[in-house]
């Protein structure tokens, strides 16, 4: 029996290499630049996954070996018609709800946060132009002494 746990490698990677160029700023080029390879190999990860084999590319370690050796090890692929159609049928509903839910949660964010500002010009205005004086009533400066602390203050 076999269990497979998921973990987040890439999260982890991308939050421990946020806190060193935090802490480093000289990182930072070198963060965006590993950032686009991540992208790069999470948009790789997300194709391969696919089950239709038009949407499927090559793997870098493919065009790696092309690199090298000079010629592709393996041939070219051949597709069945109609192969995997249901199971992309299925991906492709699943993707399209999710995209579907997502829009609908951003529509409802975007709805609550106007009406947070609608609130917030509510109380500004009921506010107004609020005249109110917050000097102090004693001679002003340290302790109603008079003295200010003020290094540029006239003597």
């Amino acid at each position: 029996r076999s269990v497979t746990i998921k973990l987040p490698i890439r999260s982890l990677l991308v939050f421990v290499a946020a806190v060193i160029v935090v802490e480093h700023p000289k990182y930072l080029l070198s963060f965006i630049l590993a950032s686009l390879g991540l992208i790069l190999s999470s948009s790789l990860a997300f194709r391969r996954n696919c089950p239709s084999k038009w949407f499927r590319c090559r793997t870098y370690h493919y065009h790696l070996r092309t690199l090298i050796l000079g010629k592709g090890i393996s041939p070219p692929q051949t597709i069945v018609p109609y192969e995997n159609a249901e199971e992309f049928e299925e991906f492709e509903k699943k993707w399209e709800e999710n995209v579907k839910t997502y829009e609908e949660e951003a529509e409802k964010a975007r709805i609550e946060n106007l009406q947070k500002q609608e609130e917030y010009q509510k109380e500004m205005a009921a506010i107004g132009d609020a005249n109110v004086d917050i000097s102090t009533q004693g001679g002003g400066g340290v302790m109603g002494t008079g003295v200010t602390i003020d290094p540029f203050a006239a003597l």
